[in-house]
């Protein structure tokens, strides 16, 4: 769906939308490209329940001050 198809009245309720779902099923859109010796990618992951484009959403900080390795 291109961006300039949503209504403006419409675009608060899908940022709403895509902030509670759960982003359970994803997919990578791009692919990888070769130019004058260097290898570059232009891959993408998105949400394929909301559409969110889950390469901007913030990272969230992992504490893993009590993490222990199970032996």
């Amino acid at each position: 769906m291109n961006k300039q198809e949503i209504p403006k009245f419409c675009i608060a309720c899908i940022k709403r939308f895509q902030q509670a779902c759960l982003h359970k099923h994803s997919t990578m859109m791009g692919g990888f490209h070769f130019t004058a010796g260097e290898v570059w990618d232009d891959l993408q992951c998105y949400c394929l329940e909301c559409g969110c484009d889950m390469d901007r959403l913030p990272v969230q900080e992992i504490d893993d001050s009590n993490f222990q390795i199970p032996f």
